[in-house]
């Protein structure tokens, strides 16, 4: 699935194995995520997001923007220079709980 400006709509409740394609050396992409619990859209008022990465031979993590209810993960250089598949989850933050989505991947 391309990402090029689309909101990606992710059920929390649902594992769905989603893979999307990233272009190699491009450092100026953002996934745009609309997020779900049963087939409702979730409030991510008071929620931050981090996405944790995972490469064949590193892990990292990326903060994120939430703006309108929308989940901004910027692709960065970190991601950029992978090569091949990189595994990521969201993970959103409140004051009481964590929420983490299922793992998804980046083709790269």
């Amino acid at each position: 699935m391309a990402i090029k400006n689309k909101i990606i709509k992710i059920d929390i409740e649902k594992s769905i194995q989603k893979v999307f394609e990233y272009k190699r050396y491009k450092d100026d992409g953002t996934m745009f995520f609309s997020i779900l619990e049963d087939n409702q859209e979730v409030d991510l008022s008071g929620y931050t997001a981090k996405v944790y990465c995972q490469s064949h031979n590193k892990i990292f993590s990326i903060q994120c923007n939430i703006l309108n209810n929308i989940v901004e993960f910027p692709l960065t250089e970190d991601i950029s220079l992978e090569k091949g598949v990189v595994s990521f989850e969201i993970v959103f933050t409140n004051k009481r709980q964590k929420v983490t989505t299922f793992r998804m991947y980046l083709k790269i």
